[in-house]
């Protein structure tokens, strides 16, 4: 029973986000932690980083994490909330909860990829808080409110967390559209900053990362990242191919000194049995958390994001 109950405490952060239920049951819960939140004196001292449902360190977070770490003159107390990673069985996972609310509490400023999650149990906060939304992508498909398919119960608790939101980051002006169409936000909370992870692509690596991360991979001249996206509950098929001929593919590669990687979503538990080879490498989270350390390296980039719909939304908001 110990696993089943660690499995269902695991994976209840990803459930939270597409099941009503579960969203409708935690509004007492957010009342109780933003009332707490509120009652406790604020230390403006400390920040709080998280991302990826607190089981991974990785996107624009990590790198403000890396460089407050490393500019500290205002002698910042940081912490990174990460109580779900992997390698942590579920009572240590408990125990680093409970020691960590009193900072959760006391902490002043939020910064987040994946909010309200990245925090979890700790899923509202109060107004006194200065919470930094960066996201984890420019919304390239529907999302939110710009998807027919959410459910009325998750926008309703959109627009309440919104409300909680200090400042959002973006790119560019339509960037700022993109979110204004997907979260329904006040404009004045845009901050056009950028994205703090891309940084990396901006800055010259000492040398290639991909080997010292698989130490057996063979020689090549190109690489392919294939990524697909988040599918809510349908498996992804990284190879949906009737007529597909993996031996002749994985020949090709090796003929043409090629290697694709295949990442599956962050949240894509239901993923399908993968074709893995000498040149076909599985390289998800468990093998590496932030995917712009790598970008450098690739030749190629493959995913499967729907934009056309939400961009013509966006060009009749502007017309």
């Amino acid at each position: 029973m110990s696993g089943e109950y660690y499995m269902a405490f695991s994976n209840l952060l990803s459930r939270i986000q597409t099941n009503s239920k579960i969203v409708n049951f935690s509004l007492p819960f957010e009342i109780i932690i933003s009332f707490i939140d509120y009652l406790y004196p604020k230390d403006n001292k400390v920040i709080i980083l998280g991302s990826n449902t607190g089981k991974y360190i990785s996107g624009s977070p990590r790198t403000l994490y890396e460089y407050i770490k490393k500019n500290n003159d205002a002698n910042y107390e940081l912490y990174y909330y990460l109580p779900f990673q992997k390698s942590s069985d579920i009572f240590n996972q408990i125990k680093h909860i409970l020691r960590f609310a009193p900072i959760f509490f006391r902490a002043r400023f939020l910064v987040s990829s994946h909010p309200p999650t990245d925090f979890f149990p700790f899923i509202s906060w109060s107004k006194k808080k200065v919470f930094i939304n960066t996201w984890h992508g420019t919304p390239l498909k529907s999302i939110l409110f710009a998807d027919k398919g959410e459910t009325k119960s998750d926008l309703r608790r959109v627009l309440r967390f919104n409300e909680k939101t200090s400042f959002f980051l973006v790119s560019s002006e339509l960037d700022k559209r993109l979110m204004e169409q997907c979260f329904r936000i006040i404009p004045t909370k845009f901050i056009f900053s950028g994205q703090p992870r891309n940084d990396q692509l901006m800055t010259k690596q000492k040398q290639k990362k991909i080997p010292l991360i698989f130490h057996d991979i063979p020689i090549y001249d190109k690489i392919i990242l294939y990524c697909p996206t988040y599918r809510r509950d349908n498996k992804t098929n990284f190879f949906p191919f009737k007529d597909i001929n993996l031996k002749e593919l994985n020949d090709y590669m090796e003929q043409n000194k090629i290697i694709i990687l295949l990442r599956s979503h962050v949240f894509d538990n239901n993923t399908k049995d993968i074709y893995l080879s000498s040149r076909i490498i599985n390289c998800g989270f468990e093998k590496f958390e932030n995917v712009n350390s790598i970008l450098n390296e690739v030749d190629v980039l493959i995913t499967d994001y729907s934009i056309l719909n939400l961009h013509l939304q966006i060009f009749q908001i502007r017309s």
